[in-house]
């Protein structure tokens, strides 16, 4: 189902489109515009069978925008979002069409996804809910690009793309690499959280930057990529970034700690960036070690050389004769990463060189880190490095 919002408050605009994980909920938040004029420019080019209208806007407002759709036939529900004195407004909406109303001061996740689901039925049962073969052939053209990009950026090489479609979605494209702060993505749900709301600002902001393309991959847990096929330059590129910084910082209190974008010319560009990065941080890593005080220094000449055995805050708070929470914040003001972050990156690091050894099982390797517990192991190992151990083992002793 294809939902198009017309609200001309930006804040208005972007709760509405961040609220609903539209891809779980198999809806497709084709556009935000900001009044009515927006709105049917949007309509002639692009199928739509839901649009969600402020009543109040400038140039076009929400029913006059109703007549104009009712004038072409429009076959798709409209929901008009109203405030309390706007009484006579949301009357006259209903007269002239509208599905149903929401006070915009009152409205939540479920009361949207409500009406939203009861509109869905009502198209389901009129059989109007648009079936456009065009789109169903370009999402699938769109779907295999995307399965292509997530393996191949995760390290599966043994995967095709189909000629035709490697040269027009993934020949001369922009790349956006995004790098949260590892500290702010702390569980599975955070991640998954700014994952989907990265992907409700990418929905919401396609058709602006006029897009024949736009994949949005997770390769690693705090790493998003961006590819995007577009006719228009790069101005529009950089208000798309600039929407993802902005409103995660202010919505899910999150930091990029790097923002890169570039015009590629093919597949291998955007691998050869990430890999750049990657050892950028590495790099980066090491160097502020040198620079660090002394205690953090010890603390991570401790780690470094005792990563299978067991390693407390309250241990290595004793080698250096400090209290806990006191060497926690000193280490984290000077690394940007915690203790347990630093130890984390560490044990897979030596895991992975570990691997690489034909005699060393799996099993061993954990337990060489310091983890005993194989599952939780192979769970982190995947996490981190998006391939298993036992994969990455195989992998690697072929070569």
């Amino acid at each position: 189902m294809r939902v198009l919002i017309v609200e001309d408050e930006y804040i208005t605009r972007t709760f509405l489109s961040s609220i609903i994980n539209w891809e779980e909920e198999e809806m497709t938040l084709v556009s935000l515009v900001k009044d009515g004029i927006e709105a049917l420019n949007i309509i002639e080019k692009e199928s739509i069978d839901i649009v969600i209208t402020d009543l109040k806007m400038p140039k076009m407002d929400g029913n006059t925008l109703i007549k104009e759709l009712k004038n072409k036939n429009f076959n798709g529900k409209i929901i008009v979002l109203s405030n309390f004195d706007d009484f006579s407004s949301v009357k006259e909406a209903m007269k002239n069409g509208a599905f149903e109303y929401l006070l915009k001061v009152t409205i939540n996740k479920d009361e949207l996804l409500g009406v939203l689901n009861k509109a869905r039925e009502e198209l389901k049962e009129s059989n109007k809910l648009i079936k456009d073969n065009n789109i169903v052939e370009i999402s699938s053209e769109k779907l295999k690009v995307d399965e292509y990009l997530e393996k191949y950026l995760k390290g599966d090489k043994s995967i095709d793309l189909e000629k035709s479609l490697e040269n027009k979605y993934l020949k001369d494209y922009t790349f956006i690499y995004l790098r949260a702060l590892s500290t702010d993505i702390e569980n599975i749900e955070k991640e998954k959280k700014l994952n989907a709301f990265i992907s409700n600002i990418i929905s919401s902001c396609a058709l602006y930057i006029n897009s024949k393309f736009i994949s949005l991959i997770n390769i690693k847990r705090n790493e998003y990529v961006i590819f995007i096929k577009a006719n228009k330059e790069s101005d529009d590129i950089n208000l798309l970034i600039s929407n993802i910084t902005r409103n995660v910082a202010q919505y899910l209190d999150m930091e990029f700690e790097k923002v890169i974008h570039k015009k590629c010319s093919n597949i291998e560009e955007a691998l050869k960036l990430i890999e750049i990065q990657r050892e950028e941080d590495d790099y980066k890593i090491n160097s502020k070690v040198a620079k660090c005080r002394k205690e953090v220094k010890k603390i991570v000449e401790y780690i470094n050389h005792n990563l299978g055995k067991k390693l407390s805050l309250e241990l290595l708070a004793k080698l250096v004769n400090m209290n806990e929470s006191y060497l926690s914040r000193i280490f984290k003001d000077e690394l940007d990463m915690t203790i347990s972050d630093y130890i984390k990156i560490k044990r897979l690091e030596k895991a992975k060189e570990l691997l690489k050894q034909s005699d060393m099982r799996v099993k061993d390797v954990a337990i060489n880190v310091g983890i005993q517990d194989q599952l939780y192991f192979s769970r982190l190992f995947t996490k981190f490095f998006n391939i298993t151990p036992s994969e990455y083992k195989e992998k690697y002793n072929k070569l």
